[in-house]
Order: C-alpha cells, then structure tokens, then sequence
C-alpha cells in the first residue's frame, strides 16, 4: 500500500510538473502599492514605470492591459501606456484629433473600441538588445490661458512634431507630443460628460446649483504625458536611436525624451516625471546658443530596477517625484523637466495644474499657470508674460517687497483666485488640465443624462 500510494503522488507531481511547463511564464511583477506614494515615492515611481512600461495586449483583444507573456522592454512591442486613450484635441487649422475630446464635441466611445484614429504607437527598437540574458529572464505669448498651456510655449519654436505629430506640435501647440488616459480617467469623463466645452459648463452650473459635486478622480484614475524629440532634428546619431522608446511618422523616427505619470493615488495626485539619460546632450538648431537647463529635481532614493538592465529603459532615470505643495518647513515643492517646462524650469507641477479649472460661464477663468508661475519664480521667466511687473497686477503688489522680490515664495494657489462673491465659481478639474483644454465645441445636443 506504501509503494502505491508513492507511485500515485510521483505521477501526481509529474502531472502537475507538465501542467506547469505548459503554462507561459508570468512576466507581470511589479504591482504598485498605494501607500508607497507617501511612504516610499522613489520605489512607487519606479513600481508605475515597470507597470506603464511593460508590452502591451493588442488593442483588439483589450486596451490597456499588459501581456505578461512577455518580459519588459522586449524588441517590437509598445508599451501599456501607449495603449491608452489619446486624449487628443484641435490643432491650429481645426483639425480635431485624438480618442477622447473629438470633433464637434461628442460623447467619445466605450473604452475598447479602435475605431477612431489613433497615431502610430510607440515601439521598443528591434535592434540588438545589448544584454539578451536580461530579455531571456525578465516664444513669448500673452494669449489667454484658455488658448495655451505653458507647456505649450516651451517648445514653440521647434516648429516641429514631437509625437503624436496630430498633436499640435508642428503647428506650435503642445509641447507634450501626447497626453493619454487610463480606462478609470477616460470612463469618469465619459460618466460625467465632462468631454465637451458646453458640457464643462453645465456641470459648474450644476455644482453650483448644488446638483452635483466637485470634480473628484477615482483612486485609480492615471494619465501620461510624453514628450517625443525627432532624431533628424535633434542631430541624434543612427547608432544611438536603439537607446530611445522610439515612434515613426511620415518616415522620420523620433524618441521618447520625457515622460510625466500622474496618478489619484493620493488626493492632491501623485507625480513622477522620467527622461533620457541624454536629455541634455542633443537639442533643436532652433536652441542653438540657448543650451537646456535641467529641470529641478528630486533626490531618487530606490535607484533603477535592474529588471531594466539590457531594455531600452536602462536609458531612462527618475528625474522625480512630487506629492505635495510644500514641505513641512512650508517651502514650495518644485518638479519640471528641462524639455517639457524648458524657459521655466523654476516651477512646480502640482502648482501649476491646480490652476486647471472650468466655470459656469464664458468668463477666462482667473486661476491659471501664470499666476501660478508669480507666485513661485517671477523673476526667471518672461513665458507668457510672466514677468514682476505683470506678476504685480496679475497676483497684487501686496505680495512684493520694496526690492520687487515676492516677500515669500508659494507652493500653494491663492484661495482668492476660486472665488467670486465670496464662493467658489471657478470649479477645479482635479488637477486634470486636459480637460479644460482640450473640450471641444458642442455641434449637436449632449445625451439627456448629461443635463442637471
């Protein structure tokens, strides 16, 4: 009776062990813990850019969901955020492009449907991977702020597409080459039909009227912003294009410089900002003379994962990470990127996108990336007019001192810039600047659900 029970539980674990070697190995490790956006940035940064970095399902089967057959940075394949919603919007001649604020601002489609155009996705090079054991095992404007953000100005005058070349960028809008959404962003925007310009404005009639409530993200709302450089462009050698995430359009590479994360992991956000580790080595003709200043930085404290030695991603590093508007000693936190925020490299994310907000008329709203820019660095930039003595009409003299310097820096917005009466009247779009943007005109009526 011994022996047989023996041979049954060898046949068992033989039955189990074929079982095992038929499945495909599990390639998705990396699982983001909420509370490490407080208690450990570095490693939550790093924890998104394994997940948002990993390949891709094929859209067809599902957006947005990674295939973890697949190690990371495996030649040919794109990465997951690239198969999120493109948020899209107008270019200069009208041209509405993009997945989620389309033309004639109507309700965009349910989340797994690709039958709107979208850009060329970016890929991982098919070059030689140089460590395959690591793939074996794992200008100046003073527009209003509704025309423009200042990412808008930083690369102006490249007069060339970063990517999504559809994005504005050769026409001089949209310093970021792409602005995408995960399924929980684009399916809280469809929910609350907050996809069209007039329907932005019925919602803060809505709020005020006491219909409905501050905008608010769910917990797993995310949204990414690339910015791509063209090869031809920037002078960047053929031998060097491998070590860029890279796209095509038209037939010209390009390559992915910058990439922002924002995450609702915590209510004021969580930010991480990643670029090339050559991200000052190769600019524009158009820079020629103006050398790049590196953006302001925070201390990366977990260090790339070696998961990522021999990828593409190698080539990338944590510029930083950003959770609140000022330290405990009540400083202003800064973050900005040397492409993204290049001319106002002084400033801070979580300021700037806390002036993003809609209001229940036509009026230009009062909060926006200038003043927030005043109150942190008038004094380092002229981008759209920021300057001291503009900042003083803009934010109040009562903020400078006698040598027209602000008496104290803020990481924080002005509460008076919401307000009008005395109440809130300029309703915050939860830091999401895509949304005040990039809504489009309504040319037909919006579904009945969409009126309070």
């Amino acid at each position: 009776m011994r022996n047989l029970l023996r041979a049954v539980m060898i046949l068992a674990a033989l039955a189990i062990s074929r079982a095992d070697a038929q499945q495909p190995h599990n390639y998705c490790q990396s699982f983001p813990i909420r509370a490490n956006a407080l208690d450990f940035p570095s490693k939550h940064a790093w924890d998104l850019f394994l997940t948002l970095s990993h390949p891709a399902l094929d859209r067809k089967i599902e957006r947005g969901k990674p295939d973890c057959t697949k190690p990371i940075g495996t030649p040919g394949t794109t990465a997951v955020w690239e198969s999120w919603r493109n948020a899209g919007g107008t270019n200069d001649d009208g041209k509405s492009f993009g997945e989620v604020f389309l033309s004639g601002g109507v309700e965009p489609p349910d989340w797994n449907d690709n039958k709107i155009h979208d850009e060329k996705p970016g890929q991982v090079p098919k070059t030689l991977v140089r460590n395959a054991a690591a793939m074996s095992i794992a200008a100046a404007s003073d527009q209003p702020p509704t025309h423009f953000s200042f990412h808008d100005l930083a690369l102006m005058d490249s007069l060339k597409p970063m990517f999504s070349p559809d994005d504005g960028m050769f026409t001089g809008g949209g310093a970021f080459g792409e602005t995408r959404m995960n399924r929980a962003t684009y399916e809280f925007i469809k929910r609350e039909c907050l996809w069209s310009r007039e329907g932005l404005e019925r919602y803060a009639q809505a709020f005020l009227a006491g219909k409905k409530s501050r905008i608010n993200f769910p917990p797993d709302a995310m949204e990414v912003k690339a910015a791509w450089i063209s090869f031809t462009r920037e002078g960047v050698p053929a031998s060097e294009h491998h070590k860029y995430y890279t796209a095509e359009y038209k037939g010209e590479k390009y390559g992915l410089m910058t990439l922002h994360v924002l995450t609702k992991d915590i209510p004021n956000w969580f930010w991480a900002s990643f670029h090339h580790v050559d991200q000052l080595k190769y600019q524009s003709p158009a820079d020629k003379g103006r050398p790049l200043k590196p953006g302001v930085e925070t201390e990366d404290k977990y260090g790339r994962p070696k998961i990522l030695d021999g990828t593409v991603w190698e080539n990338y590093k944590l510029g930083g990470t950003q959770t609140e508007f000022e330290s405990d000693i009540g400083e202003p936190t800064m973050l900005s990127d040397a492409h993204v925020e290049k001319g106002f490299v002084r400033s801070s994310c979580i300021t700037c996108h806390a002036t993003a907000v809609i209001s229940p008329d036509k009026s230009p709203p009062v909060p926006d990336q200038r003043k927030a820019l005043c109150i942190l660095s008038p004094g380092d930039t002229n981008f759209g007019g920021v300057n001291v003595a503009n900042c003083k009409k803009w934010i109040g003299e009562k903020y400078f001192g006698q040598d027209d310097k602000l008496i104290s820096e803020r990481g924080a917005p002005l509460a008076e810039w919401y307000l009008k009466n005395g109440k809130l009247f300029y309703l915050p779009t939860d830091f999401l600047y895509s949304i005040p943007l990039r809504a489009q005109a309504e040319t037909s009526p919006p579904p009945d659900r969409c009126k309070w």
